[in-house]
């Protein structure tokens, strides 16, 4: 993952009510990463912190689009801040944001640049992001997660890493497929640690 300098990404919330998009989210439930989960995704990331002459700070984003209380966010951006050596003269800021939908999840968020109540399709944003982690909600119906990789995907940085949670099935659809073999360079899947209770990958993009 190398890391490059680009505009600081603001978050803003379209002026949409609140739409069936919005109920319909609720209504899935919530199924926060499982802790195993998030070590595998630790454990797959390795940044590369460039610095380009004449800027100010390169700044590393990391966005999750459905944070829920923002454990998994919070997990990732402490790992790449101590995997930042301060003394290489190559200065990172580091800013995560979240957004989250559920009122009293997203008043558990802490420690965020800035976090958005809202669902991710009413909410636009004025950069990219180097890091996006993706657990969203679902139902079992094959292709209905494909808006959410689209939507994200506009979102990420040109050299960036995408951190996609879905169900196994989700691999089979070919809008899916299609979709992220024109879209990215390098993707590979693991299981989940709870593959046999939810059949879900983590996949690397």
């Amino acid at each position: 993952m190398e890391i490059q300098t680009h505009q600081i990404p603001f978050l803003t919330q379209t002026p949409n009510c609140f739409s069936q998009t919005a109920r319909n989210e609720l209504n899935k439930g919530y199924y926060p990463t499982f802790n195993s989960d998030v070590q595998i995704v630790i454990k797959v990331l390795h940044p590369t912190f460039s610095w380009k002459r004449g800027s100010e700070v390169d700044a590393i984003t990391i966005l999750d689009p459905c944070a829920g209380q923002g454990e998994f966010l919070g997990a990732v951006t402490r790992y790449l801040k101590k995997s930042h050596d301060p003394d290489n003269n190559k200065p990172c800021q580091f800013d995560s944001y979240a957004v989250e939908l559920d009122a009293d999840r997203f008043g558990k968020i802490k420690g965020v640049t800035q976090k958005v109540n809202a669902s991710f399709f009413d909410v636009e944003t004025t950069g990219k992001y180097n890091v996006i982690l993706l657990n969203p909600p679902y139902n079992k119906v094959t292709g209905e997660l494909v808006p959410w990789v689209k939507q994200a995907s506009r979102m990420l940085a040109y050299s960036g890493v995408m951190i996609l949670i879905i169900p196994e099935y989700e691999l089979e659809n070919l809008e899916m497929l299609e979709f992220l073999n024109n879209t990215y360079s390098f993707s590979y899947a693991f299981l989940s640690e709870e593959y046999e209770k939810f059949q879900q990958v983590v996949v690397y993009l």
